[in-house]
């Protein structure tokens, strides 16, 4: 029994220093290694290219870069989204802020007034799909969206964290509709990005008060806001690559809608 003990010790040192170099990992900002053999916006395989859809790039992160993601829909057209109205909590003064607006029966664009006021970059100002960005929002507490038509219509807010808010917007590629549902929608693919870190967004409108969106594994669903007043749903998913300049795109499916199904892909410049 003497024997086991300095030999216990010298194990219990051991496990301590590999818990320890383990702990001292969990912080690190590690690209993926694993192939993401995606099909691209052309049809073409992506396989671990960077000229195609920066497949294997994405990266793994501790902590997600979304703040917060709220909706709130109506059936009248102008509304509000606050803390009673979908939940916003105050957004934390400096980072971005991305209003989506769908407006099933073409009636839009949902131009975003904020309190506190800031400016707005529309990136798309379709009458059915709107998206709007704020790079380095104020404490914003309210937003409010006018629907120009008056139809229904269903307002997301998502805060993000960790973006460029000198110049957040890189490229983009906009409008894309969908098949007749149910069928597989793709975005189609922006332009080469500029920088290698992105912030990969894919936005959807469809008309139904439940499309039954579903989106590639390559991308992260931030919010399905499926409506309650309205019959429009909106899709906002994200993801991470770290590569060189790429060109990037968005596929799922849908399952039903009417009248309108639009997809956007924006690539936002990260830190």
């Amino acid at each position: 029994m003497g024997v086991a003990y300095p030999y216990r010790g010298r194990m219990l040192r051991w496990v301590v220093v590999v818990v320890w170099l383990a702990a001292g990992c969990k912080f690190h900002f590690d690209p993926r290694t694993s192939s993401d053999d995606a099909v691209t916006g052309d049809g073409s395989a992506a396989g671990d290219s960077p000229s195609g859809d920066g497949a294997g790039t994405d990266v793994a992160m501790h902590f997600g870069p979304v703040v917060q993601a709220v909706k709130f829909d109506t059936a009248t057209g102008n509304f509000d989204i606050n803390s009673t109205q979908g939940g916003l909590a105050p957004v934390t003064a400096g980072n971005m802020v991305l209003v989506v607006c769908g407006a099933p029966a073409g009636s839009g664009p949902c131009a975003p007034v904020s309190v506190p006021a800031t400016t707005w970059l529309a990136l798309d100002m379709g009458t059915a799909l709107s998206v709007y960005v704020a790079c380095s929002a104020p404490a914003i507490t309210s937003i409010h969206l006018t629907n120009a038509g008056f139809g229904d219509a269903m307002g997301t807010v998502t805060e993000w964290s960790g973006v460029n808010v000198a110049s957040c917007f890189d490229t983009k590629r906009t409008s894309t509709a969908c098949p007749p549902a149910p069928s597989t929608w793709t975005s189609n693919s922006t332009p080469v990005v500029s920088q290698n870190r992105e912030l990969i967004l894919s936005v959807g409108e469809a008309g139904s008060p439940n499309a039954g969106w579903t989106i590639d594994p390559r991308y992260t669903l931030a919010i399905d806001a499926t409506g309650v007043n309205g019959t429009a749903d909106v899709q906002v998913s994200y993801r991470l690559v770290n590569v060189s300049p790429a060109t990037y795109d968005a596929t799922g499916t849908v399952n039903a809608w009417a009248t309108s199904c639009y997809n956007d892909v924006i690539a936002i410049k990260t830190l």
